[in-house]
């Protein structure tokens, strides 16, 4: 290649004149790297790029931030335009074929190279690869000059934060040498930045001490700390000398500096004047060593950081022994006790406390006053154990005084209340405000208030008086009265413990008033005696209109008494066992009323001067269910068993007068019957339909008349040839009965449901007879359709109520007892065959068990028939 030399020509033209493309690029590289100034590079490239070329014309431009662009060279034809913002190539500069290169890549380009030639101009691939080479180099030089530009704006910018901090910021090397100080730093130093890297960090220049005034050596500052440990260090207080002799305290923070290879490259301080802290801090320590009040202070780390004098004697340590230790180290006591709860809570909370406790440490009682702040806390405590143990005794005489059921008050000579209790302000119904100063006659009456003065003056005594409330009320109330003198005024005032007895009265009153009741009750007790007797089996009270016969009277041995009255007579159905002689019988009535003050009742009958008397003792208890007295109540009951045996008597009587004409009239009806079936067997084919119905007719009006016969017999029968009472499984009884129905409950397709049932206490064979009754009346009387028949139990009280519920027709309430009735019947045989005895049989029997029986129905709503049995355990009851 061989271009035509350019018109004009530059010492640079002659430095590349005659080098090779290569060496062209290569000196450009070495300038660049050697850190030659952009401008000069560019435009020894552009110079190059027109001498080895052989263009007329180089441009160099550099694209700024928003789009701009930078002429940094230009060579050839417009040499002179310098420093002008280009876009777009110059068209004044297109004296022919062009090309233009990035400088760096294409999509990130920092500029263009241009160079233009003749008119036409091409150029081969080796002169593009030099152009590319060179606009390569050129691009380095452009990143190192942005990255120098930003550095020394970074840099410029980061002196100026410095400077403007308020906390002085210091450099030292890793020997400790000084070499950077803000205009902060060299304030509160007073010494300039050149002075200061004349500085090492424990020159002695400095006088450094520490909080405590003490002088520090190289091994107690913040940089040899980090030096050994690695780690930062922070709140660092410590004092300096300036040039000007002044003293100045600083708070220090250290942090250490690690180069590539995580070597101790130096440390960097930030420091801050705490001067005016310190001095207010010394004022403050001088002050609180001449308060009285104990003090000290804790940082947010539960150290010591102040302990006044007072403090260190009640804690009983050494004021610089604690200073900087742990408060739970210094005093392992104060752990998990209330000091720590405290404390944690005014630390967490930022909410003052104040507490009063017992310090085993101190021995003492302390009132405690703690004060949060960011930096910890400031406790405040003074001893206040004499305090205590005068409070503690006079509140105990206040609760003694406030807590008492009694009013109490205190009146001074002229008789004006001085002080009254809470129980004394409930008893009249003023207030306290209301009471003291209040002269006492307008409580009580003044011959109640010379009285009690009097009774004072005596020595002191009791009195009963009216006392007036506040809503009128007038109360009866005991009042104890005294003298007391102050010992330390001489004051003399009455002292009075009043309670109120208007409900004692009352009681007592009403307590007369039913003695008197209850006496008058015993002495008309009918045909009896009623006697109380104790513990030593004395009569205290005996009366009744039998007493004259007994001649019982107050004094005399309940037992001794009794065995002398009843010593010729029988004691019947006895609760104990007695023997045949007498003084078997006087041990085992003694014993009964014995068991009586045990807590025993007893019921027994026995046969006094040919009079038959039926005893109960009872044991009488107190309030609090304590036995402390006897009853005996006797009733003169040989007039009722006298009837009762007529009674028995009469019923026999019926008995054997319903078996006789039950058995009378059973003959002649078989006769009657045995001759209508022979008449029916013999002579039915010689009887026209008339005739066969009346004989119809009177068969079954014979039938009927041996069913009424037997159930009359049996009615009669309930009671005499009643079993014995005994458990009866009801269960069991309902399962007989639904046996014995089976064929009728087939036939009426009957839903028969019975719940479980208990066991009573009965016959058998009674109970078996009224269910099969209820039973099959609830399938009679069902209607059309299948009967619904339900049985259930419960309990009431000591009996069990059974019900068997039928969905049948139903009875009207106006018949619900005429139903119960001998031989009455609601329907006629036609409709309902049955002999009208089955459901007073029913009645009779279950009063027969001490029970009860009734329906409760309504027409077309069926019937529910209700009967109470006796519970087994109702006879252990």
């Amino acid at each position: 290649m061989a271009p035509p030399a350019p018109a004009n020509r530059t010492a640079a033209t002659d430095v590349f004149d005659g080098d090779s493309p290569q060496q062209v690029v290569a000196e450009l590289g070495d300038r660049s790297f050697e850190g030659a100034p952009l401008e000069s590079l560019c435009d020894d490239a552009a110079e190059a790029v027109v001498a080895t070329l052989g263009t007329s014309s180089c441009v160099i431009t550099c694209f700024e931030p928003g789009g701009s662009g930078r002429v940094l060279a230009v060579a050839g034809a417009g040499a002179g335009e310098r420093n002008r913002t280009r876009t777009e190539p110059d068209a004044t500069l297109d004296g022919g074929g062009g090309i233009a290169v990035p400088l760096g890549s294409v999509g990130n380009a920092l500029g263009a190279l241009e160079t233009y030639g003749r008119s036409g101009r091409r150029f081969d691939r080796d002169e593009r690869t030099f152009l590319r080479n060179v606009a390569t180099v050129v691009a380095g030089a452009v990143e190192r000059d942005r990255s120098s530009r930003a550095r020394t704006v970074e840099q410029r910018r980061r002196d100026e934060i410095l400077d403007a901090s308020p906390i002085g910021i210091t450099l030292v090397d890793a020997d400790g040498a000084l070499k950077y100080a803000n205009e902060r730093a060299q304030t509160l130093l007073g010494e300039s930045l050149e002075e200061l890297r004349t500085y090492v960090h424990g020159d002695e220049r400095w006088d450094l001490v520490d909080e405590s005034g003490d002088s520090l050596s190289t091994d107690d500052l913040p940089f040899t700390t980090v030096e050994e440990t690695g780690k930062p260090v922070y709140d660092d207080v410590l004092g300096l000398e300036r040039p000007d002799g002044t003293r100045v305290w600083l708070s220090m923070h250290c942090r250490p500096l690690f180069d590539d290879e995580g070597e101790l490259d130096g440390a960097v301080y930030a420091l801050q004047d705490v001067t005016d802290h310190k001095h207010l801090e010394i004022e403050l320590e001088e002050t609180l060593d001449r308060v009285t009040d104990a003090f000290h202070a804790l940082d947010t780390d539960w150290r010591f950081t102040y302990v006044n004098q007072r403090a260190a004697e009640l804690l009983g340590v050494d004021r610089e022994d604690v200073h900087g230790e742990s408060v739970w180290e210094a005093f392992p006591s104060a752990v998990d006790s209330r000091f720590e709860r405290e404390y944690r809570r005014a630390m967490e909370t930022q909410e003052s406390v104040t507490f009063e406790e017992y310090s085993p440490v101190a021995e003492a009682w302390l009132e405690v006053s703690v004060y949060p702040s960011e930096t910890g806390l400031s406790v405040y405590f003074r001893d206040v154990t004499e305090r205590k143990e005068r409070d503690r005794t006079l509140g105990r005489y206040e609760t003694i005084v406030e807590t008492v059921e009694d009013g109490i008050y205190t009146v001074d000579d002229d008789g004006y209340f001085r002080m009254v209790n809470e129980a004394y302000v409930e008893l009249t119904g003023f207030s306290r405000e209301e009471l003291v100063g209040r002269h006492a006659s307008e409580i009580v009456d003044d011959d109640v208030v010379e009285r009690a003065r009097s009774l004072a003056e005596e020595g002191g005594g009791k009195l009963e008086a009216e006392v007036e409330t506040a809503d009128g009320e007038s109360l009866v109330v005991e009042a104890t009265v005294t003298k007391h003198v102050d010992d330390v005024s001489g004051e003399k005032r009455r002292i009075g413990v009043v309670r109120d007895v208007t409900e004692r009265k009352r009681r007592q009153r009403k307590l007369e008033e039913s003695e008197q009741r209850y006496r008058t009750l015993v002495d008309h007790f009918p045909n009896g005696v009623v006697a109380l007797f104790d513990e030593e089996l004395e009569y205290t009270l005996a009366g009744g209109q039998y007493i004259d016969d007994c001649t019982i009277a107050p004094g005399e041995s309940a037992g001794g008494a009794t065995v002398e009255r009843v010593a010729n007579g029988q004691v019947a159905n006895p609760t104990v066992e007695v023997g045949d002689d007498v003084e078997n019988e006087r041990r085992t009535l003694e014993s009964i009323f014995e068991a009586v003050l045990d807590g025993e009742s007893h019921s027994f009958e026995l046969t006094h001067d040919d009079r038959d008397l039926l005893v109960h003792t009872i044991p009488v208890r107190n309030a609090d269910g304590e036995v402390f007295a006897g009853m005996l109540m006797a009733q003169d009951v040989t007039d009722r068993r006298e009837y009762e045996q007529r009674l028995e008597e009469s019923n026999e009587r019926l008995e054997q007068f319903a078996h006789a004409a039950s058995h009378d009239l059973q003959e002649p009806l078989r006769m009657i019957s045995s001759y209508l079936t022979l008449l029916e067997q013999r002579y039915e084919d010689d009887l026209d339909e008339e005739g066969r119905e009346f004989l119809a007719y009177a068969v079954d009006g014979a039938d009927r008349m041996r069913a009424m016969i037997d159930g009359l017999l049996e009615f009669s029968r309930v009671e005499s040839r009643g079993a014995p009472f005994e458990p009866v499984d009801l269960d069991e009884v309902l399962a007989d009965v639904r046996r014995d129905l089976e064929v009728c409950i087939e036939e009426r397709d009957a839903d028969v449901v019975v719940e479980p049932l208990p066991t009573v206490l009965g016959d058998g064979n009674q109970l078996r007879q009224v269910f099969q009754n209820l039973l099959a009346n609830g399938i009679e009387y069902a209607g059309a359709d299948p009967p619904q028949i339900e049985v259930t139990a419960d309990r009431k009280g000591r009996q069990w109520e059974l019900a068997v519920e039928d969905d049948g027709i139903g009875i009207d309430p106006g018949d619900a007892e005429q139903i119960f009735g001998l031989f009455e019947r609601l329907h006629g045989v036609e409709e309902h065959p049955g002999s009208g005895i089955g459901l007073a049989l029913c009645e009779r029997i279950v009063e027969r068990h001490g029970g009860e029986i009734r329906v409760e129905s309504e027409p077309g709503e069926g019937s529910t028939f209700y009967l109470t049995l006796p519970a087994v355990d109702a006879e252990e009851e």
